[in-house]
């Protein structure tokens, strides 16, 4: 995300929200329960929030929301 952010990009396909983001994002949320530091990682953050605030989006259980 971050290489995305340098062209401008806010999606990890193109410059909509695509499939990729929704199938990722499960993934990448829970990625922080097998050890991997979000902390670490501002641009895929951001990415997460954006994901979070569109519209009608509701998290899956499990997923909490940090960021």
């Amino acid at each position: 995300m971050t290489r995305r952010g340098l062209q401008e990009a806010d999606w990890f396909m193109g410059d909509r929200l695509t499939l990729a983001e929704l199938s990722l994002f499960p993934a990448i949320a829970l990625s922080r329960d097998i050890g991997i530091d979000h902390e670490a990682c501002p641009a895929l953050r951001r990415w997460m929030r954006r994901v979070r605030a569109l519209p009608g989006f509701v998290t899956m259980p499990g997923i909490l929301d940090f960021y």
